[in-house]
């Protein structure tokens, strides 16, 4: 293992597909199940009909980590599924910035749940939910980029890797690290709300000019100077004098605009 630990050992059940259309698609079947035991992990090499917010398709490869985390949240309402959609990103970039200690400094987080790292985006997150008698469950699906072979203006682990074979984390590594640290802390944050401290630290967009809309190119829900993430995932934005928290949306901002 490296030195890493095994973050599988924190699941009750595990799949792992060469080629799937969907870890989420396969995650919410196994969310139906009254007898599935939690938390559950789903992985795959390849992705061929993978989806991202607001129905955008996308597809994986072998040289990036895809997964789906499935875990209970009894009592989950919007807000504790805010939470956990921004909650989401801070467990991967956590657990990318314990993996990979040189990357650590870079990594930032865009509301409401990219990961990005050196100004390019290295790990988007979708968070489903699937109902199962009385419980809530979330299948909490992310893809995140490890070797070279991503698209233009993408950002990667591999030029942030520990030199030598030996000290670089492997591809199931990362993918075990990640999924163990979402499942062990994202029921705390969903309950009891997000690490503020750790939200300043990472928010890409605080004192940006931005525009955020429903969906994209739909309504705008807020213009003005991005203030803060608060501790229920909602985005501050500062219109002309007056705060406004929105919980959900597309963000547009001006590169410039730091």
């Amino acid at each position: 293992m490296n030195g890493y630990g095994d973050g599988r050992q924190i699941f009750a059940y595990r799949e792992h597909h060469a080629s799937i259309g969907s870890t989420n698609d396969r995650a919410l079947a196994l969310a139906a199940r009254p007898g599935l035991p939690l938390p559950a992990l789903v992985t795959a090499t390849e992705q061929t009909r993978g989806r991202g917010r607001h129905g955008k398709r996308w597809s994986s490869h072998t040289g990036s980590v895809t997964a789906t985390v499935v875990i209970g949240l009894p009592g989950a309402d919007a807000v504790t599924l805010s939470r956990a959609a921004v909650g989401t990103a801070v467990c991967l970039v956590d657990a990318v910035a314990r993996l990979t200690p040189a990357a650590a400094d870079s990594l930032r987080l865009k509301w409401p749940n990219d990961v990005f790292l050196g100004g390019g985006k290295l790990a988007g997150v979708l968070v489903e939910t699937r109902r199962c008698g009385g419980d809530v469950r979330l299948a909490v699906g992310y893809g995140l980029n490890v070797t070279d072979e991503v698209p233009a203006g993408a950002a990667t682990l591999a030029r942030y890797m520990p030199t030598g074979d030996r000290d670089a984390p492997t591809s199931a590594e990362i993918a075990a690290e990640t999924a163990a640290e979402i499942a062990s802390r994202l029921p705390t944050i969903a309950r009891d709300g997000l690490p503020l401290d750790r939200l300043a630290e990472l928010d890409l967009l605080a004192g940006r000019q931005v525009v955020v809309r429903n969906a994209p190119g739909g309504e705008v829900a807020a213009a003005g100077r991005a203030v803060a993430i608060d501790a229920d995932g909602r985005l501050l934005v500062d219109t002309d004098g007056r705060v406004r928290a929105v919980s959900s949306g597309t963000v547009e901002y001006p590169e410039d605009s730091a």
